[in-house]
Order: C-alpha cells, then sequence, then structure tokens
C-alpha cells in the first residue's frame, strides 16, 4: 500500500503528460479543463489519478479533504450514473469544492460512476468556474462522454491495472466510518425495479439468468460491447483467449442466446440500464 504523496508521485505526476495527451478532445471539443479519475473499493481502498498532480496533492496530501467526499467515504451511497457536485446538499463537501475552485480556477461539476458489487469507478469532469453552460453540454452528449471513458480506460490500461495493484488504503480512516448522511440523491432506479420494467413491457427480453453472471462475465461483456474479439479481451482483462471463449459461451447458455447477433442486442438493452 502506498502513501497518498507517493502514490501521487507515482501515477499522476509519472503519468500526467500522457493524461492531458488523451483528455485532449474534451479540452478542445467540449471546453473542459481538467478530468480524475478515481476508484474505491468497498474495503476502503483508493486509487485516484488527475490531469493536474499539483491539485492532488493540495487535496489529499495537505489538507485531507477526501474526507469530506461522499464519493469516495460512502461507498454503499454510491449507484451508477450521473451526478453533479452542487446536488450534494453537504457544508464541508462544497466549501472543499471552492477552495479548489477559487485556487486552481477549476470546478468539478460533473461526476459519471460506474459501479459493481465490489468497487466503483468514478471519471470526473472539470471546467473554468465560469463556464457552467458546459454542465448542459455534457448531458446532451452523454454518448460522447461515454465513448471518452472506454477511449480512456483503453488507452489508460496498463497504468490503470498498475494502480489497482498498488492502491491508497483508507480502512483505518475514521471517515471511512461515519454514519451515512443520506447527502447522495439515488441517481438510479432499484435493480429489481428495473428488472420487473423489463418484464413488463418487454418480456421477450426478459432473461433471469442475467442474475448468474459472474464478475468475469460482466467484465468480458463490457468489451463485447466494444466490438472488441474474443483475443482482445484476453489481452485487456490478462486471461487467455481460450477462457474468454469459455466465458463467452457461459454467458450465451445463461441468457439462452444461440447467436452473437442476439447476445449483443440483450447485452445492448440491459448495459443501458446499468444492469450488467
Amino acid at each position: 500500500m502506498l502513501s497518498f504523496s507517493k502514490f501521487n508521485e507515482k501515477f499522476s505526476e509519472r503519468h500526467h503528460k500522457k493524461l492531458k495527451n488523451i483528455c485532449e478532445p474534451l479540452f478542445t471539443s467540449l471546453g473542459l479543463n481538467s478530468f480524475y479519475y478515481q476508484t474505491i473499493n468497498k474495503n476502503g481502498n483508493l486509487c485516484s489519478i488527475c490531469t493536474e498532480p499539483e491539485l492532488m496533492d493540495y487535496y489529499f496530501v495537505e489538507h485531507k479533504m477526501y474526507q469530506h467526499n461522499p464519493f469516495i467515504t460512502q461507498f454503499s451511497e454510491i449507484n451508477s450514473g450521473i451526478y453533479f457536485h452542487q446536488s450534494v446538499q453537504d457544508d464541508d463537501f462544497q466549501s472543499t469544492a471552492k477552495s479548489l475552485q477559487d485556487k486552481f480556477e477549476i470546478s468539478f461539476s460533473c461526476l459519471f460512476t460506474r459501479k459493481t458489487d465490489d468497487i466503483c469507478h468514478e471519471f470526473g469532469f472539470g471546467r473554468s468556474p465560469e463556464r457552467s453552460n458546459i454542465d448542459l453540454l455534457i448531458i446532451n452528449n452523454v454518448g460522447i462522454i461515454n465513448s471518452f471513458i472506454d477511449y480512456f480506460e483503453s488507452e489508460m490500461r496498463s497504468v490503470i491495472h498498475d494502480m489497482h495493484h498498488n492502491p491508497i488504503s483508507l480502512k483505518n480512516d475514521p471517515s471511512l466510518y461515519q454514519k451515512p448522511k443520506g447527502i447522495l440523491a439515488s441517481v438510479d432506479l432499484d435493480r429489481s425495479k428495473k428488472l420487473a420494467f423489463i418484464k413488463k413491457i418487454a418480456p421477450e427480453h426478459f432473461y433471469e439468468g442475467i442474475d448468474r453472471l459472474t464478475k468475469r462475465e460482466r467484465a468480458c461483456i463490457r468489451h463485447i460491447l466494444k466490438g472488441k474479439s474474443a483475443s482482445q479481451i484476453a489481452a485487456e482483462l490478462y486471461l487467455s483467449e481460450r477462457t474468454v471463449e469459455g466465458y463467452v459461451e457461459n454467458i450465451k447458455n445463461k441468457l439462452g442466446c444461440h447467436s452473437k447477433q442476439k447476445l449483443i442486442e440483450i447485452l445492448q438493452i440491459y448495459s443501458g440500464l446499468h444492469l450488467i
């Protein structure tokens, strides 16, 4: 396990030029000026990388602002979806956001989250404080933002893999064990309600096997939906091609799909509802 300062030195400082190059389309096309990626898992292991290493030192090392960030300290309360920071009704959180805005002229207004049972992946997008219109631009271009996230994960795959093997441990940090304040408004429907919705309006697309998919099978699905081959998925997940092919067959069997076209059709529906 690494300290905050060592982690920032090893990842944000070492890779910030590469990260900025990856983020160049965000900055030139959408008018954003900063990006960060972080993960927090249910055991309190944190990874975080940002286009501004000095901001990371200020936030995590100098002022320990992460202790007031519910997207780090309240794992159980986070859902997959999109959050706007101004909607978080917590004075301490808003105070740290104002401090970052004043010092670095960055307002992290929007956060995309992708959560599984074990880990939450968070993608933060920053803009100049006076450019609040960019928030609407993001909402109207969610597909573009999600495409960027996929691109970022692909380009930074080896770095992300290394980060997850050298996390910062917060398991002894008291901020992780505070009673949830209920300040994160739900951004998603309950899973059972989604499944009931599908069963009601599109029973032909309701597959009970969706809840029997394993963590590895779900990981394969995310790459299948990106159009990747078995060999490409194997490289991404550090598995053999034969193992990936076995996972794909298991997925087909569980969902009752006998063709790749039908499989992708079903996976797109369930992915769009954050059910896989």
